[in-house]
């Protein structure tokens, strides 16, 4: 779903778009509520979590390691 250019990977503008889409009534992307560094942390964090061979995107096997 957050794969938007159908690479099979997520990369931090994906995962960023990810944390500042709502899925609420509308459908409209919200803007985020955190300037440009807190988010850069937010997409670090989550690479942090999910990109175990440090390549910097998440892959398919490295999402389902987490699941």
């Amino acid at each position: 779903m957050h794969d938007l250019n159908k690479d099979n990977l997520i990369d931090g503008i994906e995962i960023l778009k990810a944390l500042t889409h709502d899925h609420g009534d509308h459908g409209d992307l919200r803007q985020p509520e955190t300037d440009e560094g807190e988010a850069e942390r937010l997409v670090d964090a989550v690479l942090d979590d999910l990109d175990f061979n440090g390549d910097g995107v998440i892959d398919y096997s490295e999402y389902l390691k987490r699941q």
